[in-house]
């Protein structure tokens, strides 16, 4: 969401500065700045969790438990990632 809010902001800034409002398109280009690095930010979150996953090979729990030791299980691989992405 926030690389559309990014560009969003860029447009704002664009026909503030057609129209002479330095000071309105300078304030629009900050914002654009920070939803631009929000959004590398979430990118950089998901690339660490694809990582995390793809390190310690994560599979599915066996076929043959039940569904509370299928909760059990992907709620404590998410815990761990959670940790280790400092997230917790």
């Amino acid at each position: 969401m926030s690389a559309a809010e990014a560009h969003a902001a860029l447009e704002v800034a664009r026909e503030h500065r057609r129209n002479g409002h330095d000071y309105d398109a300078a304030q629009a280009t900050a914002l654009a700045q920070v939803h631009a690095t929000l959004a590398l930010a979430d990118e950089q979150r998901t690339a660490n969790l694809i990582a995390a996953f793809e390190r310690d090979a994560i599979s599915a729990p066996a076929a043959n438990c039940t569904t509370a030791e299928r909760h059990a299980y992907w709620n404590g691989i998410a815990d761990t990632i959670t940790q280790r992405l400092g997230l917790a």
